[in-house]
């Protein structure tokens, strides 16, 4: 039992290692997952180095250099046996030998370290580094303060201990200003090792990311058993048959992880010069107005009875288009004759695809062939290699996975990409949905993903939209899993309780312990104007005196639940205490205060919806809305649901991407007297056994979450 920890921070250390190595071959910005405020970009990683620091040290492209400490739990402890005692003195040793370089110390650690490290010490360190001359003015809350004061103990003690002197203030704010605290939740199963794992599929000559992070996990381990120190070119060159490399021999790379794990490429260019076309001839009568009347006759044929695949040249020699597509399914070309166009792919091989998937169409007609002569070299002209040079700029410009006509995500393999020329002078290139997809469309060819096969389920499914609002979001739903609770949970929702981001005044709280916190809208401080302030404070101390004698209101210490003390008796955790409220008086609202305060960027969203494609309706149980917190766990939802005799069938996922959204969303059901439940688990006789009921204001019994 005794080695279960150490195996498990060696495992942790060594993925969080796997991927700085990763950030440094692909070149990106190591600053995006640790919350840096300067770019950082790679260009050598020392692992179990000779510094002070030594379990890793990142040199950057500027030359400035990051120390990791990489601890999967810690404490804020006074012991010299611990683990943030030892990372903690290994720092300061390396600012006593350099403080006046731009060198940053980095501690990495999981959800499993403490709330003083992973919260307080977190959050003040990156409010120091907002404005270090007005953070120490800047209030903090007891427990803040109390981890505060042990981490400015603790840094003078080991100060002194290595330099033989005190620590001067200016010394300690210097040092704050350096140390930043990462929770990466990197191990197998957890949030961050999605991310990592969306990552590397672009990245990858491989169809399978979890190999290929498995091998970095090794390498990583064997490149610190060694102390080996690895140079970006280097570690390129050693991975260059596993990493997809562009004609500069760099890594396909992109600023954004969304971006980049989510954009399609060009793998061998598209055919640009021609035209395949599946069409109807459009006369008068059923006589063919071209050919040789002989042969016309002896073959049996006649414009009724015909479909015609036409090969066509689409450009002029100097450039300017050839064919004249207008309407929304016709073709005319430069002698008059003009076709209804049923399909328009850019090569052979993709109209034969769509005519082996489609034989009905052609059954009972006579399919006639009409090639171009020459055709074969058009890909080598002059004008078009400037055509396909426009396409492939736009399409890196624009590349989505959202459907280029509809606007909705795409999640389904084998969706079109398409060309668009027909409504403009420039080419628009982007995938579409199959029922999207129009006769004038060019069929450039298909899109395949690893993604949509792990997760078939989600359909039409906006996976860009969703990883871009998760960040900072659902404070709401994190709430609700940090409080002790079974069974169903009804929660409050206020149609009127929006934060307002431009008044200059909140309302500070003082407990009875000593203790503080902000009145908060939606997990945010709330902002009010001066005399809506005062009222406000005036109405909380009367309620608070009011009440101090029966069912007080009331904090709890660790998750800062607000509520009475009757309902936050049965929501808390067993470690955590009920906090009474004292009293309440306007304080003016500061960048810190936000800074140290706001809890997130959306309280509810974003979450998302189903909709039954049938007849477009949000898909219910017991005729309440079915909301869904993670998306990537709706299958554990579905096959709850047939278990249940429920099954669903022909549907999308939808998003709701804010707060704003999420309101409308509420009065739109809320007029039809229906209550959405969040994550919704049902026995097998299809009753409610597990979920988040959201209720109305004036609706709500039961446990509340606020």
């Amino acid at each position: 039992m005794a080695t279960q920890p150490t195996n498990a921070g060696i495992d942790f250390q060594q993925r969080v290692s796997a991927w700085i190595l990763i950030n440094m071959a692909i070149e990106m910005d190591l600053s995006l997952s640790l919350d840096a405020e300067k770019e950082a970009i790679i260009k050598k990683v020392e692992l179990e180095s000779d510094d002070e620091i030594d379990d890793l040290v990142v040199t950057l492209l500027d030359d400035r250099k990051m120390y990791f400490q990489m601890k999967r739990t810690v404490s804020l402890t006074q012991s010299e046996n611990s683990d943030f005692y030892k990372a903690l003195s290994q720092f300061i040793k390396s600012f006593s030998n350099d403080s006046d370089s731009a060198s940053s110390y980095v501690l990495v650690t999981s959800s499993k370290a403490s709330s003083p490290i992973k919260e307080h010490l977190r959050k003040i360190f990156n409010s120091v580094r907002l404005n270090p001359l007005t953070f120490l003015s800047n209030p903090l809350t007891q427990s803040e303060k109390d981890s505060f004061d042990k981490f400015k103990k603790l840094s003078q003690d080991i100060f002194e201990e290595v330099n033989g002197k005190q620590m001067t203030e200016e010394e300690f704010l210097k040092l704050l200003t350096k140390v930043y605290i990462v929770v990466l939740d990197i191990e197998d199963g957890m949030p961050f090792e999605k991310v990592v794992l969306l990552t590397i599929h672009n990245h990858i000559n491989a169809k399978t990311p979890h190999l290929f992070w498995s091998f970095t996990i090794k390498s990583a381990l064997s490149f610190a058993s060694q102390r080996q120190s690895i140079l970006k070119e280097e570690l390129i060159n050693n991975w260059k048959h596993l990493l997809k490399i562009d004609s500069n021999d760099t890594p396909y790379n992109n600023e954004s992880i969304i971006d980049e794990y989510l954009k399609y490429e060009i793998m061998n260019g598209f055919s640009m010069g021609k035209d395949i076309v599946l069409s109807e001839l459009i006369t008068s009568s059923g006589e063919l107005p071209f050919g040789n009347e002989d042969e016309n006759e002896e073959l049996n044929l006649d414009a009724d009875k015909s479909l015609f695949i036409l090969e066509l040249f689409r450009f002029n020699d100097d450039g300017t288009k050839r064919l004249d597509y207008s309407g929304e399914e016709f073709l005319t070309l430069k002698n008059g004759l003009k076709f209804k166009v049923l399909r328009r792919t850019a090569t052979n091989f993709g109209m034969e695809r769509f005519l082996n998937e489609n034989a009905d169409l052609i059954s009972s007609k006579k399919v006639v062939v009409l090639p171009a002569n020459d055709i074969e070299s058009v890909e080598q002209e002059q004008h078009v290699k400037i055509y396909a040079e426009q396409c492939k700029t736009y399409i890196e410009n624009n590349s989505s996975l959202n459907c280029i006509h509809c606007g909705r995500g795409i999640s389904q393999n084998d969706s079109y990409i398409i060309e668009v020329d027909y409504l403009e002078n420039y080419p628009m290139i982007g995938i579409v949905h199959d029922e999207c997809i129009c006769p004038l469309d060019r069929i450039l060819g298909i899109i395949k993903s690893d993604l949509f096969d792990e997760y078939y389920f989600l359909n039409n499914f906006d996976y860009k939209k969703w990883l871009e609002c998760i960040i900072d979001s659902q404070a709401f739903i994190s709430g609700v899993e940090n409080m002790s609770h079974s069974g169903l949970i009804n929660a409050l929702w206020n149609p009127y309780n929006y934060p307002n981001d431009t008044f200059k005044y909140c309302i500070k709280i003082t407990l009875k312990n000593g203790d503080f916190r902000y009145s908060k809208i939606r997990g945010k401080v709330e902002r009010l104007n001066k005399s809506e302030s005062k009222k406000n404070a005036k109405y909380f101390n009367e309620q608070i005196e009011k009440l101090k004698d029966k069912d007080p209101w009331c904090y709890t210490s660790k998750n800062s639940a607000f509520g009475t003390y009757s309902q936050l008796v049965r929501l808390k955790k067993p470690d955590e205490d009920i906090l009474e409220c004292e009293s309440a008086e306007v304080v003016n609202y500061t960048d810190h205060i936000g800074k140290q305060h706001n809890e997130n960027k959306n309280y509810y969203a974003p979450l998302c919806t189903i909709t039954l494609l049938e007849n477009d309706t949000l898909f219910t149980i017991n005729s309440c809305p079915i909301l869904i917190s993670n998306p990537f766990e709706l299958k554990h939802y579905l096959d709850n649901w047939e278990e249940a005799g429920i099954e669903v069938e022909n549907y999308e996922v939808n998003i709701i991407s804010t707060d704003l959204e999420f309101d409308n969303f509420m009065r739109d059901v809320a007029m039809n007297g229906l209550t959405p439940i969040i994550n919704p688990i049902l026995d097998r006789s299809q009753d409610l056994v597990r979920g988040i009921l959201v209720q109305n204001i004036n609706g709500l019994q039961g446990r509340t979450i606020r």
